[in-house]
């Protein structure tokens, strides 16, 4: 049976149409747009309800603590330039970034863990180099909060996949054994050398897990050439790249058919 959810005051939905409806609400705000007094307390209604994980049930339980002490809440860009919600608490001048996309009313909970173990070891491994490409930019005079945004993007021949596929090699791994090492079995946490941070994404943890996010970063310091760009033109660039490398991918395996 469809489960029914309840947001905005609407009669209740399904999770896809409430995934609709929400969608398109926020469209009609521009980022940095503070909610008014009606669409506030609907927001924290649907948090209050829908807020749930049962990986971290800390999560909603700081939510609720928190809750009547929010006077604010703004639509606007995370750290990843992500459109996100900021709830202000009076008082604080830094606000908690709740990610409103684990509302079971949109689909699962586990919406941010539930990554496939391809994607989540490939995150984890640009994790690794964050520190390593904000430190770079700074070098190019990038103050963060207060310079327009550039991103540390690969020079070409030196793109993140080609240092990748190099250091496979290095460490005598497929891309698929490294997988099964790293995360064994999907949602299995227990078995899983990462772990997933509310805010940051997925990590390295554990002996073994750190010691290969150390040798990839030696090994990607080593190989690694940036240029700057803003980011229109890093997604035009990016946007490129992806479709070229998938008319390669395609034309591979009509060749291999």
């Amino acid at each position: 049976m469809t489960k029914l959810c309840s947001i905005w005051g609407k009669t209740p939905m399904s999770k896809t149409q409430c995934k609709i409806f929400f969608k398109d609400l926020k469209s009609r705000w521009s980022l940095n747009y503070i909610l008014n007094e009606k669409e506030k307390p609907k927001m924290m209604n649907m948090m209050k309800r829908y807020y749930v994980s049962p990986l971290y049930p800390q999560l909603h339980k700081k939510f609720l603590k928190a809750k009547d002490k929010i006077t604010r809440i703004k639509y606007g860009e995370d750290c990843f330039r992500q459109p996100s919600f900021f709830f202000y608490e009076e008082g604080k001048t830094v606000p908690h970034n709740w990610s409103v996309a684990r509302c079971t009313c949109f689909g699962s909970e586990n919406t941010r863990e539930s990554s496939s173990r391809k994607e989540a070891v490939s995150k984890a491994f640009r994790n690794a180099i964050f520190t390593d490409k904000v430190e770079w930019k700074k070098a190019q005079g990038y103050i963060p909060g207060f310079s327009p945004m550039i991103h540390a993007h690969h020079v070409n021949g030196k793109e993140l996949k080609t240092i990748f596929a190099k250091f496979l090699l290095e460490i005598n791994y497929s891309r698929e054994e490294l997988i099964n090492k790293l995360y064994p079995e999907h949602m299995n946490f227990e078995t899983c050398h990462m772990t997933y941070y509310e805010g940051v994404g997925w990590r390295f943890s554990t002996e073994l897990g750190l010691e290969i996010e150390k040798q990839w970063i030696k090994f990607h310091r080593k190989n690694a050439e940036y240029k700057a760009l803003d980011p229109e033109t890093h997604k035009e660039v990016t946007s490129e790249e992806i479709k070229f490398n998938t008319a390669i991918k395609h034309k591979v395996q009509d060749i291999l058919k």
